[in-house]
């Protein structure tokens, strides 16, 4: 045990190993059996951290390029089995999750570039998905409330000619747009408007021949007002 540890002292890789190779001398059922062992998960540890670190490192410093695609790469190469595995999934998770969100960015700017409400409509729905922890949300944020905008007047001059699809175009400005409250008061116009114009169009039935009209009465289902017919006995 001692010779392992003066080894071990020494602090390199192959220095590290000769002290297990040392310690694994110490035979099964011996007194310092549990201290060997102790010793031996302990120089392993060291081992693969002297070996994973220059791979993590090699990890963030291509990340810190904004390459996080080849930081995972690199990062991968450290195997559930190392003491380094946790630190390095914790760094993947965080570049996957700004590498979503530039990826979703992108496909929302892509899909707004023709302009017209279905694309700008689509454009918000995927700007939307770019996770909050994200570097490109306040990005996405921006594009949102610009685009709600641009799709609001797009409504509005659908309006003129299709007040439903309008209604429908300005349903998809979420919430957290700018914009929504203002499309919430159009629709809600538009709304009222498609119920007049129904309204106007409804058809008059009209009284069948010879039916007597009906006499507005009260609660009680009597007639409001009686006309007396005039006393012809006097005079």
């Amino acid at each position: 045990m001692e010779r392992a540890d003066r080894l071990a002292a020494v602090g390199t890789a192959d220095n590290l190993r000769a002290a297990i190779q040392e310690a694994r001398k110490i035979r099964s059922g011996r007194t310092l059996e549990a201290e060997a062992d102790q010793r031996i998960a302990t120089w392993t540890g060291r081992i693969q951290r002297l070996e994973d670190q220059p791979i993590l490192d090699q990890a963030r410093q291509r990340a810190s390029t904004g390459d996080r695609a080849g930081a995972i790469a690199i990062a991968s190469r450290i195997g559930a089995d190392r003491v380094l595995y946790s630190t390095a999934q914790e760094d993947i998770n965080r570049w996957q999750v700004q590498e979503n969100g530039r990826t979703r960015l992108g496909e929302a700017v892509n899909a707004a570039a023709s302009g017209d409400a279905n694309s700008l409509a689509n454009a918000i729905d995927i700007a939307a998905r770019v996770p909050a922890g994200s570097d490109s949300r306040d990005r996405a944020v921006n594009q949102i409330n610009r685009w709600s905008w641009d799709l609001l007047r797009q409504a509005e001059a659908t309006a003129n000619r299709n007040l439903e699809t309008a209604i429908t175009l300005a349903s998809r400005i979420p919430a957290q747009a700018e914009a929504y409250d203002s499309a919430q008061v159009r629709i809600s116009n538009w709304q009222e408007t498609l119920r007049q114009i129904e309204e106007s169009r409804r058809p008059v039935v009209p009284s069948p021949p010879g039916s007597t009209p009906a006499i507005e009465g009260n609660g009680d289902n009597l007639p409001q007002q009686i006309e007396l017919a005039p006393n012809n006995s006097q005079g």
